[in-house]
């Protein structure tokens, strides 16, 4: 919800700019561009807070247990040489 304001505020600056005479359009330009800038900071760090326990936690599964390892343990590939 907080990005999707911050995106609206920043888009209605934006179409605010359009009008043939704007009161102050640097004012109008600067906060349109502030609003944006939080809406792609706000969106990267939810993105970066969901994606950041995959890399803290990679070998485990969403109930937190470890998963198998995938291919072959060296004890079972003795085995098969015997």
């Amino acid at each position: 919800m907080v990005p999707g304001l911050f995106a609206a505020e920043g888009i209605l600056g934006w179409y605010a700019l359009t009008v043939p005479h704007p009161d102050s359009p640097a004012a109008t330009a600067a906060t349109a561009l502030e609003f944006t800038l939080r809406c792609i900071f706000t969106i990267g760090a939810i993105g970066t807070a969901l994606s950041i326990t995959t890399h803290i936690l990679p070998n485990r599964d969403q109930g937190g247990m470890m998963k198998k390892q995938q291919g072959h343990s060296t004890s079972s590939l003795v085995g098969r040489l015997k």
